[in-house]
């Protein structure tokens, strides 16, 4: 199951979109792509950045659409 909330970024403290599936969290950065994390959300603990064209972050984001009647 894929849970949405939102997260305080660190860069600028504001909240941010967040999408985890399987303990990977999917977090929105200031330049409109993800940040991924595996685990915990932890400053510095970033594994990798995936950009917003990308087909693993736009599947999540459609599957959590579909289950929760269109709402992104």
């Amino acid at each position: 199951m894929i849970k949405k909330t939102h997260v305080k970024s660190f860069y600028n403290g504001i909240f941010v979109t967040c999408y985890e599936h399987k303990n990977v969290k999917y977090v929105a950065n200031q330049h409109g792509d993800w940040d991924v994390y595996e685990g915990e959300y932890v400053r510095g603990e970033r594994t990798r950045i995936i950009p917003k064209e990308s087909d693993e972050i736009k599947n999540i984001i459609n599957e959590y659409t579909k289950h929760h009647g269109g709402k992104r």
